[in-house]
């Protein structure tokens, strides 16, 4: 830790000289459990701590250690430089994760996706939680911005892993303002989240067609976990696509692999348990825990 020192003073205010040692030992191991990352650059606020302890729980640690860092966080907090957020740019709303930029006015339209939003946020990270069996998922701000500028498709949302890592939605890029393709874009954005707090620094590093397959492939069977008309359309909608372009361009595409196993290929069903029996989600699961060496996790994808 950059200020260890300053962090011992602050431990023994409060704490006796054993309990000082065991706080910092225990720093330590969060450090290395985070790629060695220093505790000074993982954790600037409080609003840090969710993708902290989304990182350690897809790590395997359990509930009671991630707790102990509370403490130092409390340290971070009065002893860190307050720095620029998400939110100065942004305009209040009565919803608690999802917000909206400054040009985005409140429409009949935007309320609509940002109640969307809203509404289905907590659906998706139980679904993950259930999907890797692990409790205690995070939430990370939801920005509704205009349409993506200079792109040669149509971009409907972002996700942006920082500091402060955040997910931008641009409704005017929907060609209809349909729940169902809302819901599928935050479960594909979502996913990058978790890809980017088990990764770590090797997110960057990840091909593109690994991060986007990975992406699509779980809002494809988040949509099919639905079970409803116009989720079944939207998923049937992707596989399409993956079918249409596979091995092209588009790096979308490369969740088909995920419906490819031993040599053959799931065809779509709008039974979730199907993928289950296939094999398609234990591979899916395979890959995602490898992501923290890219390249064995896209040739995990490939075969």
């Amino acid at each position: 830790m950059k200020r260890e020192d300053e962090f011992k003073l602050y431990l023994k205010k409060k704490f006796k000289p054993k309990t000082v040692t065991n706080y910092l030992t225990y720093c330590k191991s969060i450090e290395k459990s985070m790629n060695n990352k220093d505790m000074d650059d993982i954790i600037v606020d409080y609003k840090m701590l969710s993708a902290v302890k989304d990182n350690l729980l897809l790590k395997g640690y359990s509930k009671e250690y991630i707790s102990g860092l509370n403490a130092y966080l409390k340290f971070a907090f009065s002893a860190a430089t307050k720095l620029s957020t998400t939110s100065e740019i942004l305009v209040n709303s009565k919803f608690y994760y999802v917000t909206r930029s400054k040009d985005v006015l409140l429409t009949s339209e935007v309320k609509f996706v940002c109640e969307t939003l809203e509404q289905e946020y907590a659906h998706i990270v139980r679904f993950a939680e259930e999907l890797f069996n692990k409790a205690g998922f995070g939430f990370i701000p939801i920005v509704v911005s205009n349409e993506m500028p200079d792109e040669c498709e149509k971009i409907l949302g972002r996700f942006f892993g920082s500091v402060k890592p955040y997910i931008e939605i641009y409704y005017r890029n929907f060609d209809s303002y349909d729940a169902a393709v809302i819901k599928n874009c935050l479960a594909h954005e979502y996913l990058h989240y978790l890809h980017f707090i088990y990764a770590g620094m090797e997110y960057d590093n990840a091909k593109k067609e690994l991060k986007e397959g990975m992406a699509d492939f779980f809002a494809f069977i988040y949509s099919i976990n639905l079970n409803g008309k116009d989720d079944f359309k939207i998923a049937k909608n992707r596989y399409n696509r993956w079918k249409r372009d596979f091995a092209s361009y588009w790096p979308y595409a490369s969740a088909l692999y995920f419906l490819q196993i031993c040599g053959n290929e799931m065809k779509y069903s709008t039974k979730y348990d199907n993928y289950v029996k296939y094999g398609c989600i234990g591979k899916f699961l395979q890959v995602f825990l490898s992501t923290e060496h890219p390249y064995d996790a896209y040739l995990a994808m490939l075969h």
